[in-house]
C-alpha cells in the first residue's frame, strides 16, 4: 500500500517534517500485474504494461475527486518496476527567497518506532514539506539532475539517517520537468543490485506522466484559488453591475428569460427595471433584416457552442427609435445558475467613422498575425503578432507587398487560383508556406478578407494567419507513431498492410508477381540475454539499415516487432520461375549482408538470419494468409539449419493445418478419457520383476493408437503437458495404491517420466506430495525419471526440488543417460538413485565399439557413485549378456516385455517373468 507519510529526519540531520493541508486518502492496491526490470526481461511486455499503468493513473486523475490517488498509483507501479523497497513522489515549491523545497503527493509508510507510527496515524491525511537540502533528494532539487547513490552511507550528499530509521543501501532521485522547469521529484530506495542510469532513462514515460499530473494538479489548485477569488468578488459585482457604462442583461441560459438588467440598460432602452424584465427579443431588436429575432436566437446559441460572441446589432428602444449597439455574449455561471451575460454598448458615434473602426476591429482586435493592404497589395499596417511571426518590423513591412514572404514552394497557378477566389467571393483561406526574415520556411493557415465600403467597392484587404508549425509537427509525429516503428523508423505492420493492399491491386492489374520475405534474426534472444536489450536494439537498427541497402527502389522493408522483419517486393516477373529466381537472388544478397560482422559499441557480433518467402499474383490470397505463409516458410528455413531461405509450398500449409487439428483433438483427449497408461516391466539378472515404467498412450477413436513421439512434443509446445503430466502422476499413484493390496505387486516400484515443463513449475513439488498423500502410497515405490537437459539448465533449483522430494522417500532415475552432459561435476551433487542407459547405446552393442565403450563408462560411473544402473531397449540375449558381464544388474526392453495395458501386465506377473 502506498500512502501516508515519511517522517522524521530522512537522509539529513535537520528536521524535515512540516505538516500542511492536502490529500492523503489511502489507495487500495491498484496495479495487479507486477513487472520486474532486468536484462532478461521482455521490453515490449514491460513497455505495454507500463503504458497500461500510466493510462490507469491518468484515468484516476480524471474521474476521481482526489487526484492524489493518481500519484499513489504511479508510485506503486514505480516501486514494482524498479524492485524498490520504498519511495516518494513530490512537487517542488519555492520559498520567498527562492530556495526550493519538496511537498510530497505520495510516499511509502516506513515508520520504524511507536513515535513515528503514532505521528503517521495522526498525520496520515496531511502532506509533508521537506526543506533540508543537505540530503540526497536535496541534491536533485538544487542541481536538477538525476542522483544515484549506491553507497549512501559514504555519499557526501547524504546527511545520514536518524536513529532507528530503516536501513537504506541505495537511492535514486529523478527530477521531473515541465517546459524545462523543475516541478517535482521522484525518489526510490533499496533496489537489489542498486540503480543505474539505464534504469533512470527507461523510466522516462513515468517521469513524463508525473509531470503531466503535477501540472494538472497545479492547474486544479489555481482553479480553486480562482473560484475563491470569484466568490470574494461576487459582493462587488452588484456595484459594478449598476455603475457600468454599458447596458447589461443577464439571461437564464435554459429559458432565455431576462433575470436582471442594470441601470444603464433602463436609460439606453427607456424601460423601467420591472418592464425590462418582461422584455423579449422582439421588443429589443429592430426586426430589420438581418437583425431579426431568429438571428438573435442564433447568436445566443453560438455563445453556447462556439464561446463568447461579439457582434453589432440594430436595436429598438421603448419609444421605437433604432440605434446601433455592439453586443458581447458570454456563457457564464452566477451562483449555481448558468446564464448568458450580454453587454450592450451604444456605438452610434463610432458608426460615423465606420471604415476606420472596421479596419481597426479586423486588424488589431485579434491575437492572430494581421496585415492590411490597399487594393494594389501594398502593405499599410501590420500588427504585433505579424512582427513576432515573420521577424519583419512594422517599418520593414510597410510599403512592401506580401511577396516578401514567398517561400518558393507555390507556383503561379496557386496564386492565380487564390486571387480568383478572393475576387469572386471576397474571401480566401487555406494552408500556405511562407518565409521568415531569417530564411526559415514555415506553414501557416491564411485567411484573406476584402473590406468593402457602403457602395460595395473594395477598399482594403485584410490578411490574418496562424502559424501551424507545431500542429504540422504534431501531425507528422502522430503519423510516425501510427505508421513507423519507433526503434528502426521502418514502416510498421499497419503501413505494411496498407502498402501490401496496394501491391496486390497493382499485381492484379499488370500481372506482375510480388513477394513477401519474412526475415528472423537467428539466436537473437541469446544476444539480448547476454549483452542486454540496449545492445539488441543496436543490432536491430543496423539490420534495418542493411535491409534498406539491399532492396530496390519501390520495395518496402518493415519491422513487425522483436527481431522479425518483412520485405515486400513488387513488379517481379510474370513468370513464376523467373520471379522465384529474382527473390532468391535478393535473398542471397540479404543473407550475405546480414552475415557481415556488426560493431555493437565495443563488441563485435556475428549473426545469421532465416528467410521465408511466398509469391503472390493479384488478390488470390488474403493478406493475413500471405504473412502466415511467409512465416511458415521462415520456420522451415530455421529447421533446415538457419542462415538460409525457404519458399512456402502447400505441403507446409497442410502440415501446419494437420498440426492444428491434432492440437484441437489433444485438448479434448483428457476430458474424453482417451489417455491410458501402459506398463513395461523392469527385471534384474534373475529375471525377477522389480517394477515397471508407466508409459502414456493415446487411444484416438478414429486415428487409433497415436504415437507419443507425435503428440508429446506438441503437448510440450502448447503447455498441455502440464494437465497431462498431472493425470499421469495421479494415475500412477492410484495404481501403486491398488498394488498395495496384492502380495505379488505390493513391492513393485513404478517409474514415471517427468517433462522439463512440469519439473520447472513452482507447484511441481507440492503436486507430487499431494498426490502421494491423496492415495496413501509408500513414496519409496514411486520413481521419477528426469532427463539430463532439464537438470543442467537450472542446476540449483533442480537440486533444491529433488532434495525436498527425496526427504519424503521418493526415488529419482536419470533417464537417457549418456546423451547429454554426462559429467561427474553435476552427478555427484544430484540425489539420484539410478542411472538409465539410453537405448541408442544398447541397440548397437553388437557392432559399435564406441557404444560399448560408452556403456562400460556409464556402468563404471554409476558404480563409483553407488547408484543403481538399468539399461533400456534391451531386445536380444546378446545385449543382456554384454551388459551383465560389464556389471549392469537391471534391464528393460522387448526381450522381457513390451509396454502393455494394466490387465495384461498383471496377468503376466502371475505366470512368472514377463517375456
Amino acid at each position: 500500500m502506498v500512502s501516508g507519510i515519511l517522517y522524521g529526519e530522512w537522509w539529513g540531520h535537520e528536521p524535515l517534517l512540516t505538516i500542511n493541508s492536502g490529500y492523503a486518502d489511502t489507495c487500495p492496491g491498484y496495479v495487479t500485474r507486477m513487472i520486474k526490470v532486468s536484462q532478461q526481461g521482455n521490453d515490449s511486455d514491460n513497455a505495454r504494461l507500463m503504458l497500461d499503468a500510466i493510462r490507469q493513473a491518468q484515468s484516476r486523475f480524471i474521474v476521481e475527486a482526489n487526484p492524489r490517488h493518481s500519484f499513489e498509483v504511479l508510485l506503486e507501479v514505480l516501486l514494482s518496476l524498479t524492485e524498490s523497497e520504498y519511495g516518494f513522489i513530490g512537487e517542488v515549491f519555492h520559498k520567498p527567497d527562492g530556495a526550493p523545497y519538496l511537498k510530497e503527493h505520495a510516499i511509502t509508510n516506513i515508520s520504524w518506532n511507536e513515535e513515528t507510527r503514532a505521528l503517521y496515524e495522526k498525520q496520515a491525511r496531511e502532506g509533508l514539506e521537506f526543506h533540508n537540502l543537505k540530503t540526497l533528494f536535496g541534491a536533485v532539487l538544487t542541481t536538477g539532475e538525476t542522483v544515484i547513490a549506491n553507497d549512501p552511507a559514504n555519499d557526501r550528499r547524504s546527511g545520514g539517517l536518524p536513529p532507528g530509521h530503516p536501513a537504506m543501501y541505495c537511492f535514486m532521485g529523478l527530477p521531473v520537468f515541465s517546459n524545462e522547469i523543475l516541478i517535482g521529484m521522484i525518489g526510490v530506495a533499496n533496489r537489489p543490485g542498486g540503480y543505474t542510469q539505464e534504469l533512470a532513462a527507461w523510466l522516462e514515460p513515468i517521469l513524463s506522466t508525473c509531470s503531466t499530473l503535477i501540472t494538472a494538479f497545479q492547474n486544479a489548485r489555481k482553479k480553486k484559488q480562482a473560484e475563491q477569488t470569484l466568490s470574494e468578488s461576487e459582493s462587488r459585482f452588484r456595484e459594478i453591475f449598476n455603475t457600468a457604462n454599458d447596458a447589461i442583461f443577464i439571461h437564464d441560459a435554459k429559458t432565455g428569460a431576462i433575470l436582471d438588467v442594470n441601470q444603464r440598460m433602463c436609460e439606453m432602452y427607456g424601460y423601467t427595471h420591472e418592464e425590462a424584465l418582461l422584455c423579449g427579443p422582439d421588443d429589443l431588436s429592430s426586426g430589420v433584416p438581418p437583425y431579426s429575432t431568429a438571428e438573435a436566437v442564433k447568436k445566443i446559441r453560438l455563445a453556447f457552442t462556439d464561446g463568447p460572441q461579439i457582434f453589432e446589432w440594430l436595436a429598438r428602444a421603448r419609444d421605437g427609435h433604432l440605434f446601433w449597439v455592439e453586443v458581447g455574449l458570454r456563457l457564464t455561471t452566477i451562483g449555481n445558475r448558468q446564464v448568458i451575460l450580454a453587454a450592450v454598448r451604444d456605438i452610434n458615434a463610432r458608426k460615423q467613422t465606420e471604415t476606420e473602426l472596421r479596419i481597426a476591429s479586423v486588424a488589431f482586435e485579434s491575437h492572430e498575425s494581421m496585415i492590411i493592404t490597399d487594393t494594389n497589395g501594398t502593405i499599410l499596417r501590420v500588427n504585433h503578432a505579424f512582427i513576432e511571426s515573420t521577424g519583419y518590423s512594422a517599418e520593414e513591412a510597410t510599403g512592401q507587398t506580401p511577396r516578401i514572404l514567398k517561400s518558393g514552394r507555390h507556383d503561379v497557378n496557386f496564386y492565380r487560383a487564390m486571387w480568383d477566389t478572393l475576387i469572386k467571393t471576397g474571401k480566401w483561406q487555406g494552408e500556405i508556406w511562407d518565409r521568415r526574415t531569417n530564411g526559415e520556411i514555415f506553414p501557416k493557415w491564411l485567411t484573406i478578407s476584402a473590406v468593402k465600403g457602403a457602395d460595395g467597392t473594395v477598399s482594403h484587404y485584410v490578411g490574418s494567419h496562424i502559424d501551424i508549425s507545431e500542429s504540422k509537427a504534431a501531425q507528422e509525429e502522430i503519423k510516425n507513431l501510427a505508421f513507423y516503428d519507433s526503434l528502426t523508423q521502418l514502416p510498421n505492420r499497419r503501413l505494411l498492410i496498407d502498402r501490401l493492399q496496394q501491391a496486390l491491386a497493382s499485381s492484379g492489374r499488370d500481372g506482375r508477381a510480388g513477394a513477401l520475405m519474412f526475415i528472423d534474426i537467428d539466436h537473437f534472444k541469446v544476444l539480448n540475454d547476454t549483452l542486454g536489450h540496449t545492445t539488441g536494439d543496436m543490432l536491430l537498427q543496423q539490420v534495418a539499415r542493411r535491409l534498406e541497402s539491399c532492396i530496390r527502389e519501390g520495395d518496402t522493408v518493415s519491422r513487425l516487432g522483436g527481431d522479425e522483419f518483412v520485405v515486400m517486393l513488387e513488379g517481379l516477373s510474370r513468370q513464376s520461375i523467373e520471379a522465384a529466381a529474382q527473390i532468391e537472388g535478393l535473398g542471397e544478397k540479404i543473407l550475405t549482408s546480414l552475415n557481415q560482422p556488426y560493431q555493437l559499441a565495443s563488441h563485435e557480433h556475428h549473426s545469421t538470419s532465416s528467410i521465408g518467402a511466398t509469391v503472390f499474383h493479384g488478390n488470390e490470397h488474403a493478406i493475413e494468409d500471405l504473412l502466415k505463409q511467409a512465416d511458415i516458410a521462415m520456420y522451415q528455413a530455421k529447421k533446415a539449419g538457419r542462415n538460409t531461405l525457404r519458399f512456402f509450398d502447400s505441403q507446409m500449409q497442410d502440415a501446419i493445418n494437420a498440426r492444428a487439428v491434432l492440437e484441437g483433438e489433444l485438448r479434448k483427449a483428457l476430458n474424453l478419457k482417451q489417455f491410458h497408461l501402459y506398463y513395461q516391466v523392469q527385471v534384474d539378472n534373475s529375471l525377477r520383476t522389480l517394477g515397471a515404467e508407466a508409459l502414456i498412450r493415446w487411444m484416438h477413436p478414429e486415428r487409433g493408437l497415436v504415437s507419443p513421439a507425435e503428440f508429446i512434443p506438441l503437448a510440450e509446445e502448447t503447455g498441455l503437458i502440464l494437465p497431462i503430466g498431472r493425470w499421469v502422476l495421479d494415475s500412477a499413484c492410484a495404481q501403486l495404491k491398488a498394488w498395495q493390496g496384492n502380495a505379488l505387486t505390493r513391492g513393485l516400484v513404478l517409474s514415471v517420466n517427468v517433462s522439463a515443463t512440469e519439473f520447472r513449475q513452482a507447484s511441481f513439488m507440492a503436486q507430487v506430495q499431494a498426490s502421494v498423500k491423496l492415495h496413501g502410497i509408500n513414496p519409496a515405490l514411486l520413481k521419477l525419471e528426469l532427463t539430463e537437459g532439464m537438470l543442467v539448465e537450472n542446476m540449483e533449483n533442480a537440486i533444491e526440488t529433488m532434495h525436498a522430494l527425496k526427504k519424503t522417500g521418493i526415488q529419482f532415475s536419470l533417464d537417457d543417460f549418456g546423451t547429454g552432459y554426462s559429467s561427474l561435476q553435476y552427478l555427484k551433487r544430484l540425489p539420484l538413485d539410478q542411472l538409465k542407459i539410453d537405448q541408442s547405446f544398447v541397440r548397437n552393442l553388437g557392432s559399435s565399439n564406441s557404444d560399448q565403450a560408452i556403456v562400460r563408462t556409464i556402468i563404471a560411473m554409476a558404480a563409483s557413485l553407488n547408484l543403481e544402473i538399468i539399461a533400456e531397449g534391451v531386445e536380444t540375449e546378446e545385449q543382456q549378456q554384454f551388459l551383465k558381464d560389464k556389471g549392469c544388474s537391471q534391464y528393460q526392453g522387448y526381450l522381457f516385455g513390451k509396454p502393455m495395458p494394466i490387465g495384461q501386465f498383471e496377468a503376466a506377473l502371475t505366470q512368472g517373468p514377463i517375456a
